[in-house]
This record gives C-alpha cells, sequence and structure tokens, in this order.
C-alpha cells in the first residue's frame, strides 16, 4: 500500500513487516522500538507536515463499504492500518463526518504482525451530545431541556413499555409502576424466583423505590420492573403486585424473598397464592443483632440460618440456643421459631431460589 499526493491509497497488498513498502522508512527497521517510531514520525512530521489521508481511500483500506453514519464498532475492531498516524488521522476525519467525537478503547502493536491495531467503542455520551447541541444552538437557554431530562428520558418506540401510576389530591403523582420490553421478556423466562425489597427513601423524592429482580441462566441478577411508591401500607403493596401481575401476563412465581416487611407479607399472601416465601437473610442478622444485642447469639443463630441440619438436630439446637440465652420470653425469638419454615436452610432446601437469599 503507497500514498499519493492528493491523499489517496493506490490499491497494493496491505504492508507487512516482510514487505518492502512496510520498511520503505528509513526510521522504520526491524529493531526500532516505539518510541523511537513515535520520535521519528514526530520528526517526519515537523519536516514535511502531517501526513493528509482520504477517508473513503482509508475506508476502502480498512474493507468497509458502508456509509460512515452507518459504520458500527463491529466494523472497526480488529481492523489493521500500516502506521499509527493513519489511525489518527482515521479519527479525525471519521468524527468530522458523523458529527462527534469517537473513544478508543486501546491501541497497540501488534508483535506478531508489526501492525497498530486499535479497537473501537463507537458509542457516545450523552453529556457530549447535549454539549454538541448547546454549541449548535448558541446556549443552553434554547435548548429547551437539560441533561438530566436526558438520562431521565423513557424510549417511548419501547412497543411493550408497560408504564402506570396513580394520583391524589390536585392530580400529583403518587404511586408509579414502569417495566420495559426486555424486563417483561427476562421475565417470561426467569419467573421461577422474585425477591423485591424498599430502598427506603434514598431518592430526591423522599419516596420507598422497589425494584423486582430475579436471575437469569447465567445466575446474573435481572431486573424485571420498578415502582416508586407514597408510602408502605397493605393498600399500597397490593396495588404494586397486582400492577406487576398485570404486566407480566398474570405470570406468579412460585418463590418470593422478602425482607420481613408486615405489610408486603401480606400483599404477597394475598397476590401470590401459592408461592413459597423467604426472608431475607441479612435483614434477619441485623434483627437478631438488634433484638437480642448479644454476639453469641447472633453466631448460634447463623448457624441455624445457614447450616443443612436435619429436622431432629435443629430443634435440638433450637432449644439449646434458648436455654443458653434464656429467651422464652423474647417476642422477636418466638417470632422467629413460629416462621422457620421462611428462612432455616433446613426447612427451605427442597424449593429453588436461584441462588437468591438476600433481598
Amino acid at each position: 500500500m503507497s500514498y499519493v499526493e492528493d491523499g489517496s491509497i493506490e490499491n497494493t497488498p496491505l504492508a507487512t513487516p516482510y514487505s518492502s513498502e512496510f520498511y520503505s522508512d528509513p526510521h522504520r527497521s526491524a529493531s526500532t522500538t516505539g518510541k523511537e517510531t513515535a520520535e521519528a514520525d514526530t520528526e517526519d512530521n515537523e519536516d514535511n507536515g502531517p501526513p493528509k489521508y482520504d477517508l473513503p481511500a482509508m475506508m476502502e483500506a480498512l474493507q468497509i463499504t458502508k456509509d460512515p453514519e452507518d459504520v458500527t464498532d463491529a466494523d472497526l475492531v480488529g481492523k489493521y492500518l500500516p502506521c499509527y498516524e493513519m489511525w489518527e488521522s482515521f479519527i479525525k476525519l471519521y468524527s468530522l463526518a458523523i458529527g462527534f467525537s469517537l473513544r478508543n478503547r486501546r491501541s497497540h502493536r501488534n508483535d506478531e504482525r508489526g501492525l497498530w491495531r486499535r479497537e473501537w467503542l463507537a458509542g457516545i455520551k450523552i453529556c457530549d451530545i447535549v454539549n454538541l447541541m448547546v454549541q449548535q444552538l448558541g446556549g443552553y437557554r434554547d435548548l429547551g431541556f437539560t441533561k438530566k431530562d436526558c438520562y431521565n428520558k423513557m424510549d417511548l418506540s419501547d412497543p411493550t413499555l408497560f408504564a402506570k401510576y396513580t394520583v391524589y389530591d390536585e392530580d400529583r403523582l403518587c404511586h408509579v409502576f414502569w417495566s420495559d420490553t426486555a424486563s417483561q421478556r427476562d421475565y417470561a423466562y426467569f419467573s421461577d424466583a422474585l425477591a423485591f425489597d424498599t430502598t427506603y427513601r434514598t431518592n430526591a423524592f423522599n419516596k420507598p423505590l422497589v425494584i423486582f429482580v430475579g436471575v437469569n441462566h447465567h445466575f446474573r441478577t435481572t431486573v424485571f420492573g420498578f415502582a416508586l411508591l407514597m408510602n408502605e401500607t397493605i393498600e399500597t403493596y397490593v396495588w404494586v403486585l397486582q400492577t406487576f401481575l398485570e404486566c407480566m401476563n398474570g405470570v406468579i412465581p412460585r418463590v418470593v424473598v422478602i425482607d420481613g416487611d408486615n405489610s408486603m407479607k401480606v400483599a404477597i399472601q394475598q397476590c401470590f397464592p401459592g408461592s413459597v416465601h423467604r426472608l431475607c437473610r441479612w435483614h434477619l442478622c441485623t434483627n437478631a443483632t438488634s433484638n437480642v444485642k448479644s454476639p453469641q447469639f447472633t453466631k448460634a443463630f447463623k448457624k441455624l440460618l445457614y447450616r443443612h441440619y436435619n429436622f431432629p438436630q435443629w430443634y435440638d439446637r433450637w432449644n439449646a440456643l434458648l436455654q443458653k440465652f434464656d429467651l422464652y420470653s423474647n417476642a422477636w425469638v418466638n417470632a422467629m421459631y413460629e416462621t422457620r419454615g421462611q428462612w432455616a436452610e433446613t426447612f427451605v432446601r427442597n424449593n429453588f431460589f436461584g441462588g437468591m437469599s438476600t433481598t
């Protein structure tokens, strides 16, 4: 491959470390290091000016026949050009052609072929898009929206985007639930186990945020939907669970992992009849510490929580725990015994939870 003064690239084979074209530059030799090459290139640029290349010619060399605006990262990954300077020129010309900047992930010299290779990410940051529009319009005043609006905007082109909300006095937002196409599709395949918890009032609106999650076939967390609630009453949880079922075509999960909130438990019993309930291990250990205030008790309680005892062994150890710490009259401990079928591994191990034990 060779270059002519008008910036085009002659239709010759790609230069390789074994071709004379690659070593036509006296600064490039088999013993030249990357630093020496960069210094030599700098000297050439100072003497002769920066090399001029033509974008269509470079795209032809990369064997890309698409228009610049149609090029994706898949078209660029693994492509080769003879020198680093040509890649730099390609960045600038390509960016100008599509109207944005292009981010490169890494650039290195391939020892086997001796050619520069650059792998690309074609994603554009939202902040960069907004900044470009601000420059084109002459300021933020004429933009009509903020960067935050771009991050919060839902994709209304989503064909099955589900959103439902309620209002109260003066048409103020009360509850809202939403789930996109991907989340609904994931639930159709992975609806066996569901976990949800309220991230309590950690948002700017000071409202509980509920996230419905599960696991996929790679045991990775997958999100099924979100809800922003006004409060945490039984009526509120019944509304959000009924809305969730409406969105998911009435498919009830086989097992549900919750944090133990009483209102949530009552709502689940009403809306998910037949589902197996499991209490969050993390919340149980936290409550054990706060209700008994004994590190030794918490350690012993965790054994009953995590270990695979048979039924007689579990009951023997539970009675020994009560006797050792004199907890026969402790209300929380007695409540935990009544709900042992929802948290002790001895009682829940025959159900499929997808590896989920916390919310």
